[in-house]
């Protein structure tokens, strides 16, 4: 009866054990956490995706051209 009352213990405190880890590790993400909704406002704010990404291609597409045109050998 005792060895079960100890086993018993022991897996107790191992859980304890465990449980004040995973919050310890969540009181560590808490700051990430609570960041989230200023970054969605952010994301938000850029309305267009599509003309953010032609702009950003258009952009690739000058600059590889421009290089081009200043190294190419006649």
């Amino acid at each position: 009866m005792d060895s079960n009352q100890s086993r018993t213990e022991e897996k107790l405190n191992a859980l304890d054990n465990r449980l004040s880890k995973l919050e310890g590790a969540i009181q560590a993400q808490q700051p990430y956490i609570q960041k989230i909704p200023d970054l969605a406002e952010k994301v938000g704010e850029l309305k267009n995706w599509r003309q953010i990404s032609i702009g950003v291609l258009l952009a690739t597409v000058g600059a590889i051209i421009g290089y081009l045109s200043r190294n190419i050998q006649p």
